[in-house]
């Protein structure tokens, strides 16, 4: 972590690459009470810098997994170059994730992710970058992924 001279900001670049062993899941978050005091960690740590007194800067070039990937999408600030990569692995083999995918699409935003999936699809025409009308409707209505039906 560095920080400025008059610590007006905190920037992280070292140590957003791995996140948990995967292997370690069956065992530590094999029930919800399990997975709940094992991720106690996590959100302590998410929130400590959602709550910083300054803004936060993650610098990634290179992987940036699981742990890695919620740490960087804490900070108030993400500078990704080129040869980033960013994911979380635990979440397509169904493991509980302090913080899933609608709330790491809060944290991006409805309507930045929209534009993305809009340019890509625009650029590739692969319908795999089309984006859902779920999506698009609360983009455009402003309202957060993460907010129920009705």
């Amino acid at each position: 972590m560095l920080q400025d001279s008059a610590n007006r900001s905190k920037t992280f670049s070292k140590g957003l690459a791995a996140g948990a062993d995967i292997s370690e899941f069956a065992q530590l978050r094999s029930d919800p009470e399990l997975a709940k005091v094992y991720d106690q960690g996590s959100l302590a740590t998410l929130k400590a810098l959602e709550t910083l007194s300054v803004p936060s800067i993650a610098m990634i070039d290179g992987a940036a997994v699981g742990g890695g990937c919620l740490v960087a999408f804490a900070c108030d600030l993400r500078i990704i170059t080129a040869q980033a990569r960013m994911g979380i692995p635990a979440g397509r083999l169904g493991l509980a994730y302090p913080k899933g995918p609608i709330e790491l699409g809060d944290a991006v935003g409805g309507a930045r992710i929209l534009a993305i999936l809009e340019a890509m699809h625009a650029f590739y025409r692969d319908p795999r970058y089309r984006p859902s009308p779920w999506l698009a409707r609360r983009a455009r209505l402003g309202v957060a992924l993460a907010t129920a039906e009705g």
